[in-house]
């Protein structure tokens, strides 16, 4: 039985040829892998900053996802995932080096031997949002008006209130951390959550915490602001009171007594 597959995976092993060994590393890569596993508008992007300030971890972005796998294998005539791997850390100063990973990367990168690959294991942390709904229509934005970061301009219009596509966000958002945590209990691989609530209020204490799980020593942030910045949109809050409401008429939780 052929395993379930996202696009990334399959766009990857059709580059290759369909040879899965191309996308399989059986060599061994030095010093640990740390891994943010994260679903889109979860604030992955500001914890990856604010981790390369961790003296003894070099952290990257998005670098699994299939276009950028085919991209950087073209340009310098690299003939295997593993080749890519090696090539995407060449340049860290730090043995210690992880990325990105969405959910719907996690099984990919657990059957290309990405994770059991580093001498000194893998670690994963696991951002996600307590207020899924905010995530979701985060993400309905970001779709429409293409500001996927604080710094991007808006190279759309703003979406106009829509119920039904936005509970389908939902519920991809929950079907994602569902399919990962069944994943990552399947492997039998530990992970430390982050929650994104807690990130922007306290991000010195989710930063040391994550320092102590990796088993690395952490000093302080220092003043760097980073690029990645909260976006605020004053139809965020009405969409998410109308959507509330809605869901309410919808599961028959609309009544009293």
């Amino acid at each position: 039985m052929e395993p379930k597959q996202h696009q990334h995976e399959s766009d990857i092993l059709a580059y290759y040829g369909g040879d899965r060994s191309r996308t399989r590393i059986t060599g061994t890569l030095p010093g640990k892998g740390v891994f943010v596993l994260f679903g889109n508008r979860s604030g992955s992007n500001y914890l990856v900053d604010l981790m390369k300030r961790i003296p003894s971890v070099s952290m990257r972005h998005e670098i699994f996802n299939a276009v950028n796998v085919q991209k950087m294998s073209d340009q310098h005539s690299l003939h295997g995932f593993e080749d890519y791997v090696r090539f995407m850390r060449r340049d860290c100063k730090t043995v210690h080096w992880g990325a990105k990973i969405g959910c719907i990367q996690l099984d990919m990168l657990h059957r290309f031997g990405l994770l059991d690959a580093f001498e000194g294991g893998s670690s994963i942390i696991w951002i996600k949002r307590r207020n899924i709904i905010a995530q979701a229509i985060s993400h309905y934005i970001a779709h429409h008006n293409q500001q996927w970061a604080s710094f991007h301009e808006a190279k759309g219009e703003m979406p106009e209130y829509d119920f039904d596509a936005i509970e389908r966000i939902v519920m991809s958002c929950i079907k994602h951390n569902s399919d990962a945590e069944l994943s990552l209990t399947v492997l039998n691989k530990s992970y430390h959550t982050v929650w994104y609530e807690d990130l922007i209020k306290k991000p010195f204490v989710t930063i040391r915490r994550i320092a102590v799980f990796i088993d690395e020593p952490f000093d302080k942030l220092g003043k760097r602001k980073s690029m990645f910045q909260k976006q605020a949109h004053s139809a965020k809050d009405e969409f998410e009171s109308r959507f509330r409401e809605d869901a309410r008429k919808k599961l028959g939780l609309n009544f009293t007594l």
